[in-house]
Order: C-alpha cells, then structure tokens, then sequence
C-alpha cells in the first residue's frame, strides 16, 4: 500500500490489495516509483513490529523499526492509531492495515491479526474447533479420525513421569463420562453421569441405559443394581413367601404379625399376597432387624413393580419415598449413628392402596438386583424368632407318652431352630389318650419340656405348638 506521503498524479494507478504504485509507460523518473513501492513491501510484508502499545514515537528509532500505534497517539503520530509507523530514509512513513493483515509484535512474543477494527492477539494454544482428518462441529470441538490416539507422559521438558486425562463437568447434576458407541449409537458409558457416584452403564439400542455398576462415591461401597445375590438383603422373607401363621391377609391389629417377620404398626394395617405381589391397602408394615450393625450407615430400601402410588420408608426415623414405577426403584438414607441396636423399617402407602414385589434393604446408596434364597434358608432365618406345628388333624403333629408308668412324666421338644431368645410357648390342639394335663415348660433357645401326667398303663398326648421369640 501507500504511504500517507505517497504522490498521486491523475495519471497513476495503483495495485488493489497493497497499493503499490504501477510504473506508466510513458513515466519519468520511473526509479522514483519503483523505490516507493520497494520501501512499502519491505514495511509490510513479512511484518514483524516492535511494540504495540506506544502512542508517542520513540525518540531514537532505527531505520526500519516498525510499530503499530496505539490508540490516542501524539505527535507526528497523532491521527495514526492502529496504523503500521515505519522509520524509512529518516522520517516516519505510515501504512493503514486491511483486513486479515498478521503482525508479530516482538515484545509480547504474540502473533496479532487485524479484523477490521483493531489488533488483537492471535493464540497459538488456543482454537474453538480443532479436527485432526476430520472435521470438528459446535458440539465435538475436538474431533478425531485414527485408529489409535496415545497420550504419554512428558520426557521431554522433562515431566514428573505420571499421565492423567482429566474430564471436569460444572456441577454434581451434570455429566462427566466416557461414551463408547457402536457406529454412532452408545452401548457403554462411564463416569460421573448425573451425580458424584461413579456409574458404568450399558445399552443394547443407545437409548436405554442399564446401571451394571454403581460406587458410592462417599463410602467407596460397590453395587451390582442388575446383579443377583451381591449386595445382603437385611431383611428376612422380603418376597413374603414363609406364611408359619397361615395368615389369609385382611385385617391385622396393631402389634400383630401375618407373614413371617412383618408385623403391622401401631395404628394396624390391611394387606395381602397373591403369588409373589404384595397388596397394602392402609396402615404401615414393620420389619424389626436384629442388631445389624448398621449405625450411621447409608443404606438403599428397594423394591419391584411398584403400582398404585409412591411408597413411604422409614428406617429408625429417617423417611424417604420410593417412586412408583417398573422394575426395581429405591430410596437411600443414612441410619441414624445412635442405632446401635435392633433397626425399625416400615413400609407405609404415600396415598391409597400399592403393590410391589421383593422388598430389599442393603448397605449403599443403590439398589441390586433380588437376591434369592432357597426356600429352605428363608425358613431357617424365619424360625431364629417364631416357628409353629399346628397339630391340627390332617397336619403334623408331636406324639408323647409312655407305657406301664403312670403319675407326671417330662418330655424335651427340640425346636426346629436355635432362637434368639427364650420362646414364648404356646401348646396347640392338645389332646390326650389316657393322659391329662399337657404343659410347656421351661423354655430355652433350642427347646422346652413337655410335662404329661399319664392316668393309665398306657398313656399319650397329641399336640402341636408356637414358639414366639420376636422382637
């Protein structure tokens, strides 16, 4: 381009980008043009400035410094901001930057661009899209098309050695994760998705993701929310398959058990089972556990298929609400430190009758799978607090007695199962052949005395009986 003092005559032309001066045919002085547009290239091309922030011409340039002016300039400088100030031949020369135009700035280190309106630097760490043989988009700023990408430690500068990649989201709700697709459409993921847990999920369609693994990011615990038989259920007869009490369902008063290991609370409650699918109409189930050891832990209550409404939960006073929806939902709380003993759950109808299935309660802040167990190990854990023999006709039943000894005669029964405790015994449809007045007594963790008063030669009772060691 020109100089400000560049002549002009009405017979010159000038090259569009860099107005440079064209040398006429019939033109004088023809070196005097062709110098002028020497001295303009060697001001602006491979341009290389020494400052750009003076607004007052140095006082001892050197031929061929360069500048870019900085706004409010002085001087014969004045006028001239963000123009290119050149010393040529002893005097200041001045060239007005275009569009695009690339300056190095010596004393910043920094590569600036001119965009019309002003300098501003160009980074070179920096950029807002970045493909490497493929093409980055406002979503994948950072796209890359290779069959391999390696990320090694620094041993060069050289570096400590260690190799981290670090993925930072703005708030616990929000998602950090690795996405792993097949042709485009996601089959695993792993990271902070959601929350501060560490999850690792799976899909078979990109839509649907499955929580295989979850870590409480609090207590590192570990949970297997698809995975069987991982996580211990606390509680005994979840899925409510040992009935001892032949409970129909219906009513039940305060205090009063149906199913193995559930009682109804206070205000009594009205439930019923129909294959595996619990039905509460009203009032609150109560699960009492033995001594767990579960003071100040956070534990997960979870069940299946929940229907009808939400489901209220209470573990030692602290309350959550299970959603009602498909599948196995959850809720997670924190029992209270000063539960050192026995823990209180209960189950309790948010608003109108529900039915689940399966209930579970285990350490951690999230749900597993069921876990099973044999009929036969859910019986054994149900009979540690009430067994039952109905001695009803038809039913089983103990026989007791003897032959040629009349007068009272002491029998132990053995209990299918150790109790906690000492048993309540309750004798059941006694009867007596030549004998009288059949009693309990002493009862023990493993048993109690049948006494018997045989009136003749041959003398016996029929009986069955409860033993209720219940918390």
């Amino acid at each position: 381009m020109q100089a400000d003092d560049t002549r002009k005559d009405g017979t010159m032309s000038n090259t569009p980008n860099l107005s440079l001066p064209y040398i006429m045919a019939a033109q004088a002085q023809k070196h005097v043009t062709h110098n002028d547009a020497v001295r303009a290239l060697d001001a602006v091309v491979q341009l290389a400035v020494l400052d750009s922030g003076l607004a007052t011409p140095p006082v001892s340039p050197t031929e061929g410094d360069r500048y870019i002016i900085a706004g409010g300039a002085t001087g014969v400088w004045s006028g001239k901001d963000a123009q290119i100030a050149a010393w040529q031949d002893g005097a200041w020369m001045f060239y007005a930057p275009r569009e695009g135009w690339l300056a190095w700035v010596a004393d910043e280190d920094t590569l600036f661009a001119w965009d019309g309106s002003a300098w501003s630097g160009v980074s070179t760490e920096t950029a807002e899209q970045f493909g490497i043989n493929t093409a980055a988009d406002p979503i994948n700023r950072l796209s890359v098309k290779a069959d391999a990408a390696l990320f090694s430690h620094d041993d060069v500068t050289p570096g400590s050695g260690d190799m981290r990649a670090k993925l930072n989201k703005s708030a616990a709700a929000k998602t950090a994760s690795f996405l792993f697709q097949d042709n485009s459409s996601g089959r695993a993921e792993i990271g902070l998705t959601g929350d501060d847990d560490l999850h690792f999920k799976v899909s078979s369609d990109g839509t649907s993701f499955r929580e295989a693994i979850l870590i409480d990011r609090t207590a590192g615990s570990v949970a297997f929310p698809y995975t069987a038989d991982v996580g211990y259920n606390y509680l005994i007869n979840g899925d409510f398959s040992i009935n001892q009490r032949g409970f129909a369902g219906g009513a039940l008063a305060a205090g009063d058990y149906g199913y193995d290991r559930w009682k109804a609370d206070t205000g009594g409650t009205n439930m019923s089972v129909s294959g595996e699918t619990v039905t509460l109409t009203s009032g609150t189930l109560v699960q009492v556990i033995e001594a767990p050891l579960l003071a100040g832990a956070q534990v997960t209550v979870s069940i299946e298929d929940l229907s009808g409404g939400d489901l209220d939960i209470d573990v030692e006073g602290q309350t959550g609400t299970i959603s009602a929806a498909s599948g196995r939902q959850g809720a997670s709380l924190t029992v209270p430190p000063g539960s050192t003993g026995d823990v209180t759950v209960k189950l309790a109808p948010a608003s109108g009758a529900v039915t689940f299935r399966r209930v579970r309660l285990e350490r951690g802040t999230a749900h597993s799978g069921w876990a099973y167990r044999h009929l036969s190990t859910e019986l054994t854990l149900c009979r540690r607090y009430f067994e039952r023999l109905s001695g009803a006709p038809g039913d089983r039943y103990i026989r007791r007695g003897v032959t040629g000894v009349t007068g009272p005669h002491y029998f132990p029964i053995q209990f299918f199962g150790q109790k906690r405790a000492a048993p309540t015994v309750t004798l059941l449809n006694l009867s007596y052949s030549n004998a009288s007045n059949g009693q309990a007594f002493n009862p023990s963790f493993y048993e109690f005395e049948f006494y018997l008063n045989v009136t003749s030669s041959a003398g016996f009772a029929f009986f069955g009986y409860e033993a209720d060691a219940e918390l």
